[in-house]
C-alpha cells in the first residue's frame, strides 16, 4: 500500500511546480512529453471539453440521490456535480496520460 502522506507531498511539490505552467505545458510536463511540443495541446483542449460533454450525455441524469458507477469496474461515487466532474476529469487525465506515454512508446499498451 501506498503511503497518502507521501503522494500528498509529492502532489503539493508537483502542484508548485506547476504553477508557472499554463494548462497545456502542465499536462506536457506531467505526462512526459517533450515541454516545447504545442501539437498536444489541441488534443489535451479536446480531452477537457469530452469532460463537459461526458456529463451532459452520460451523467447528468444521476445527479439526484444515486450513487453511479464510471468505468467497467465498479468504482462507485456520489452524486454531487463537483465531486462528479472531478472524478470524470480525474479518470479522463489519468487516461490522456497513459495514451500519451504508449503514444510515445514509453508504455506498453
Amino acid at each position: 500500500m501506498t503511503d497518502v502522506d507521501e503522494i500528498e507531498r509529492r502532489y503539493k511539490q508537483l502542484e508548485s511546480e506547476l504553477g508557472n505552467f499554463n494548462l497545456g505545458q502542465a499536462i506536457r510536463f506531467l505526462a512526459g512529453l517533450q515541454a516545447g511540443d504545442e501539437r498536444w495541446d489541441a488534443v489535451i483542449q479536446h480531452e477537457v471539453r469530452r469532460v463537459v460533454q461526458l456529463h451532459a450525455e452520460h451523467y447528468a441524469a444521476f445527479q439526484k440521490g444515486n450513487t453511479i458507477i464510471v468505468g467497467r469496474n465498479p468504482l462507485r461515487i456520489s452524486d454531487s456535480r463537483d465531486e462528479l466532474m472531478a472524478t470524470i476529469g480525474f479518470m479522463q487525465g489519468a487516461t490522456f496520460v497513459v495514451a500519451a506515454l504508449q503514444a510515445q512508446g514509453r508504455l506498453e499498451p
